[in-house]
């Protein structure tokens, strides 16, 4: 075995120990900030990133890092932070946003999943599509 291969192994033994050892999960989100049938001025789109950002602060352990991209559909909040309830998170950001879905990602595990009311509208998570903090 190379040196190289015992590195990986034990950076994922590592990654494997913090995700089972820890209640609070490293995720990414990518939250749309156009609501659904309406205008979506630029100052609307302003009060539903405050919204998005409150939300996650409300609901992250520490802090969270935020910063906004257009993606090929729409302006996105993109964050990064450690949460306790992703789902509970992304739920809530769902319904206040009018949103279908909020793309969440566990960047530990490599995994995503798309959370929300309508999120089966829209199949599975596509990492492709996902913007990374």
């Amino acid at each position: 075995m190379q040196f190289s291969e015992i590195s990986q192994d034990l950076v994922n033994a590592v990654k494997q120990i913090i995700i089972e050892s820890d209640d609070t999960k490293l995720i990414e989100l990518n939250v749309g900030l156009y609501i659904n049938d309406r205008a979506n001025t630029p100052d609307e789109v302003r009060a539903n990133e405050s919204v998005a950002r409150n939300l996650c602060n409300k609901f992250a352990e520490g802090s969270a890092q935020f910063r906004t991209q257009t993606s090929d559909t729409e302006p996105t909040l993109v964050v990064k932070m450690r949460s306790n309830n992703p789902t509970g998170l992304c739920n809530e950001l769902a319904r206040a946003l009018d949103q279908d879905c909020i793309a969440l990602y566990y960047p530990l595990e490599d995994r995503g999943e798309l959370i929300g009311p309508r999120a089966d509208k829209w199949g599975s998570f596509s990492k492709e599509y996902f913007i990374r903090f």
